[in-house]
């Protein structure tokens, strides 16, 4: 599970070399998530996925862009302590990008702190609601944790903004087995 949270982040952090104005207030996003909910076309389905990474990572601040890709760099290394240092910079500069509270909570996931990472996932959507990587990231803990019930709603939501996100998918059919009448 977590090597799909890593993929989420690599995403994220490898879209961060290209500069522009944009995050989760950038008003294209919005048609491109109505573009992701109806396409049946799993090509068309990815390359919605990474233009909504895209938007959600770029800025025109320079010492963040600068910071997100010094982040991935270090990640690479599984050097958590100082990606943590530079998404925590990240977030001091611009408390309202919802990507550098995402890339914080992916490290604290990282790193095993679950408290932390979900109090920074739920910074994340509530910045932007729509944020599936968070929601399947939220989703992972909370299996780790034994918590089922949580993890199936996270999973869910993520579904519901995302229908192409296959583990997502297979994570609620166990779960709704191990759940059996619970739900």
């Amino acid at each position: 599970m977590k090597s799909l949270l890593a993929s989420l982040f690599a995403v994220c952090v490898l879209l961060a070399a290209v500069p522009a104005s944009a995050t989760q207030a950038d008003p294209r996003l919005d048609e491109l998530f109505e573009r992701l909910k109806t396409t049946e076309d799993p090509v068309e389905a990815e390359n919605l996925q990474e233009h909504i990474w895209q938007l959600w990572i770029e800025t025109e601040n320079e010492a963040i862009m600068n910071l997100f890709a010094r982040a991935r760099e270090v990640m690479l290394r599984d050097d958590y302590g100082t990606a943590l240092d530079l998404a925590s910079e990240i977030v001091q500069i611009d408390p309202n990008h919802a990507e550098g509270w995402n890339l914080r909570a992916t490290i604290f996931y990282a790193i095993g702190d679950y408290e932390s990472s979900i109090q920074d996932v739920e910074k994340t959507l509530q910045l932007e609601p729509r944020h599936f990587g968070a929601l399947v990231g939220l989703g992972m803990m909370y299996v780790d944790m034994g918590e089922d019930m949580e993890a199936l709603h996270a999973f869910e939501r993520a579904l519901a903004v995302n229908p192409h996100l296959t583990q997502a998918s297979r994570q609620i059919e166990v779960l709704k087995q191990r759940l059996g009448g619970a739900i």
